[in-house]
């Protein structure tokens, strides 16, 4: 995960020196009128404040998509909720039961971030807000070296499905195309078990998408 907080400052750093760059070219949006659009792009996912016996996650990309409408407040400040149709997957291993397991976990839900916007230049604004997730459904995928005393256990889990969390970040509005580079953390672990034998984590993810604006 440290390789990808580098990479996503990178991102960051380098759209904010091209928007400085950019900022009397002709295209820049104008930002003054209402929004409406499509996005699509990755979550690159992992995982935070883990408890479980030798419990490691590696971050897997998993695909996102969904609509925004972006409204202004003020001449330089937003808000745009999104509806958003996300998968975050993870691979994990450990030890249960005094034996190991190892297996691909990919989770399917509805992330709806309410995002106040600051425009800090003409093409570049400045995210934050919270999100709203439900859990549509999980899937794990399990290795052969993971015995089925270990798939029982996680099968028992009592998986949580309504997580809040936050997410902040930046956009880049280049007409029609808009930039998205953002992390989020889940408030919440992924089950209700205050004392189980499975792993609990809570969500830590990048998203990086390309959206186009419909409407005007």
């Amino acid at each position: 995960m440290r390789k990808i907080t580098g990479l996503f400052v990178a991102i960051i750093f380098i759209g904010v020196t091209v928007t400085f760059a950019q900022e009397d070219k002709p295209y820049v949006r104008d930002q003054s009128s209402i929004r409406f659009g499509l996005k699509a792009g990755l979550n690159i996912t992992g995982a935070y404040h883990a408890i479980g016996d030798e419990f490691i996650v590696t971050a897997r990309p998993a695909f996102t998509t969904g609509v925004f409408l972006n409204f202004p407040t003020g001449r330089c400040i937003g808000v745009q909720p999104e509806v958003l149709y996300a998968r975050r997957s993870i691979r994990a291993s450990g030890n249960i039961l005094n034996a190991p397991y190892d297996f691909t976990r990919t989770t399917t839900r509805i992330d709806v971030p309410i995002l106040l916007t600051i425009k800090a230049v003409d093409i570049l604004s400045l995210v934050a807000g919270p999100q709203f997730t439900h859990l549509i459904k999980q899937k794990d995928v399990f290795t052969q070296d993971t015995g089925p005393a270990q798939r029982d256990e996680f099968r028992k889990d009592h998986v949580r499905k309504n997580i809040i969390g936050i997410t902040a970040g930046a956009h880049f509005n280049i007409d029609p195309i808009l930039l998205d580079a953002r992390i989020g953390w889940d408030f919440k672990n992924n089950t209700h078990a205050s004392v189980q034998t499975t792993p609990r984590y809570s969500y830590i993810w990048y998203q990086f998408t390309v959206g186009i604006a419909l409407k005007q």
